[in-house]
């Protein structure tokens, strides 16, 4: 096991201290200090942007930037950061286009912001141009060479689908045809994958520049994990048959230390990343055990847990893809499912360690500033943590209004 973490230099919880207000928020002196880290990290953020003039990605580009300050005014009110965000997004379509149909790293992801924000402006024109948009692209999706992982392909393209539907609720933005048509292209896709290689179990079979990922980026945590959040587009036979069998599938591609694989079969149990290993599965089993009401589920993402606690200070550094603040979001997630305010601590804990940001001797990101690597996401958790029951990990889960 490759020492790719710091160790953990933190005490665990308490039991009996309280970390929260009745409204949700953490009590005055942490919710301070957070602010405070905050307010650092924002100041460092005003250096130039050292991402590519000509990214536009989620990922790593404009739209990651604009997906911040989405966040900041869902938090706060003020139309000001909406009107920023509007105006990266405009930017990001004048930039340039390459028809990748995902949305952390691919055109829709754009499309689907850019008709979420003028949507909340009341520019009903300009959102109903974006979302023809996202209407085009569909096509794309029958493509036989685009992939079903969330990054670049078509689990990817249904998250986008169901951001607009999330965030623009009781408004037929989003016909649901087109998100049924979408899933069942990622059913078709892992079913005939399975056909071919004659398996029978998982009855769902993805790959990745042939290589069975696991994890959230490429692989079965994040494909069936997007498809549980479209299942209300599911039947109940694709749900009972299909999907959860796969998802016991993925709870058997372990190493002994209970680490997930980072490709079914890898005996290198060295990633705890949101991208490859542990916590992507706490994510996908949190909200299995919603969807299915099986403890097992649960079990499996509060084992996982433990694994982030003690090995989630990357020397990767403090993002969201493969740094702490990626991490840190399982805290967050197992507060939701469980109410137990340890991992509050534990994410509190795992941003005071990014208070100190840049002086662990981490790897500096290649693109410093951006959402999924940089210190964009990084701010975005710390926002999030504020108030931890409505903390959604962003471009992955839904955000909480």
């Amino acid at each position: 096991m490759s020492a790719r973490h710091f160790p953990n230099p933190f005490p665990d919880h308490v039991d009996g201290s309280m970390l929260l207000q009745e409204n949700g928020m953490l009590i005055e002196p942490i919710k301070d200090s957070v602010v405070k880290i905050i307010q650092h990290l924002e100041r460092m953020s005003e250096s130039p942007d050292a991402s590519r003039p000509d990214d536009i990605s989620i990922y790593t580009g404009s739209t990651g930037a604009a997906y911040l300050h989405y966040l900041k005014y869902l938090r706060s009110g003020d139309r000001r950061t909406l009107d920023t965000a509007r105006q990266m997004v405009e930017n990001s379509v004048h930039t340039g286009l390459d028809g990748t149909v995902s949305f952390i790293l691919g055109d829709t992801g754009v499309f689907a912001l850019g008709a979420v924000i003028c949507h909340a402006q009341g520019d009903k024109k300009r959102r109903d141009e974006f979302l023809g948009l996202i209407g085009w692209m569909e096509s794309a999706t029958d493509n036989t060479r685009v992939p079903d992982e969330v990054l670049y392909g078509r689990a990817g393209f249904l998250y986008g689908l169901l951001f607009v539907a999330h965030q623009i609720p009781d408004q037929d933005v989003i016909g649901p045809d087109i998100i049924t048509r979408t899933v069942k292209r990622i059913l078709e896709s892992g079913v005939n994958t399975a056909k071919r290689e004659q398996c029978s179990w998982p009855p769902l079979k993805y790959y990745w520049h042939k290589h069975e990922y696991v994890g959230a980026a490429h692989g079965y945590c994040g494909i069936l994990h997007t498809l549980l959040l479209a299942r209300n587009f599911l039947s109940q036979d694709e749900l009972t048959n299909l999907v959860r069998p796969t998802i016991d599938y993925v709870l058997t591609l372990r190493h002994p230390s209970g680490n997930f694989q980072s490709s079914a079969g890898s005996s290198d149990d060295k990633l705890v990343h949101w991208c490859h290993g542990a916590p992507a599965a706490v994510h996908l089993f949190s909200l299995a055990y919603k969807v299915f009401d099986d403890e097992k589920y649960s079990k499996a993402a509060l084992q996982c847990g433990e694994i982030v606690w003690e090995r989630g200070l990357l020397q990767k550094g403090y993002g969201l893809c493969h740094g702490a603040a990626g991490n840190a979001y399982v805290f967050l997630r197992l507060y939701q499912l469980t109410y137990d305010q340890k991992y509050i601590h534990r994410a509190i804990k795992f941003a005071e360690w990014i208070g100190d940001y840049g002086k662990h001797g981490c790897r500096v990101a290649d693109r410093p500033y951006s959402l999924f690597e940089g210190i964009a996401g990084t701010i975005y958790f710390l926002y999030d943590l504020l108030i931890p029951a409505k903390s959604a990990f962003p471009a992955y889960e839904l955000p909480n209004i």
